[in-house]
């Protein structure tokens, strides 16, 4: 078992005391996380204790739980590029049988807050439109009723192009297929001021950072259907993308 970074943790936290026997997760590096975090933990005991507090951090970021990611050992010898990402994450979600891929999933569109079954589930990497643009991630599912979509941009080290989501919306609203609810994301190491321009000018696009969909995917993944390639896959991606 790797040691977890509890110093790098604890400063994503920013915990701050109040005169009462109780903490809380007052602010992050990013809004994301810190939404995310304010809901899963509202009022603990201050630790006494040093290993205490590791434990309470342990469990904000479901560390306790076995198998966890970040106590795996990320692939070495794999610096990761854009497209490296987006077509190793259609990998590990499409390449196990019917049960575990539906599994890996549920466990992500579970982890960008939408609420829905998924079946008949369908995952496309490095897309492309008539225009030769290209989309990097699609995952695609019907919930019994809908059917649904979830298109996104995949950002590392690199800015959003002008008009580039806009672009998107206009082609993917121009393809065949249809679909009940398209879900829009932009995911990246930090909401930079040009990311926060081009949202406020695509209010159909959302943003989320990788740590936070990372810490997420923990959250809600069923074990069974996770393995140690796919964690190492995450931790890998965690150690490229974390800020």
């Amino acid at each position: 078992m790797l040691k977890v970074d509890y110093k790098y943790l604890a400063a994503k936290t920013n915990v701050t005391f109040s005169s009462a026997p109780v903490y809380r997760v007052s602010g992050l590096l990013n809004k994301d996380l810190r939404v995310f975090l304010k809901s899963y933990v509202k009022e603990q005991k201050i630790p006494s204790h040093p290993e205490e507090y590791k434990r309470s951090i342990s469990s904000i970021y479901c560390i306790d739980r076995a198998n966890h990611f970040l106590e795996t050992a990320p692939y070495e010898w794999l610096s990761l590029i854009e497209t490296q990402v987006t077509k190793g994450l259609a990998y590990f979600l499409r390449s196990g049988n019917d049960t575990q891929n539906r599994s890996r999933v549920q466990t992500l569109v579970s982890a960008f807050g939408i609420a829905s079954a998924v079946e008949n589930q369908n995952v496309e990497a490095e897309s492309r439109n008539n225009d030769n643009t290209r989309i990097d991630l699609i995952i695609k599912w019907d919930d019994g009723a809908m059917r649904n979509q979830i298109i996104i941009e995949a950002k590392l080290n690199y800015e959003l192009r002008e008009n580039q989501l806009k672009l998107y919306s206009k082609n993917t609203n121009r393809k065949k297929e249809k679909f009940d609810n398209c879900y829009f994301y932009v995911i990246s190491e930090a909401r930079t001021r040009i990311t926060a321009e081009q949202l406020k000018e695509n209010n159909s696009w959302k943003w989320v950072s990788w740590s936070s969909l990372l810490l997420k995917y923990e959250k809600f993944k069923n074990s069974v259907h996770d393995d140690d390639d796919f964690r190492r896959f995450r931790k890998t991606l965690w150690n490229r993308t974390k800020n």
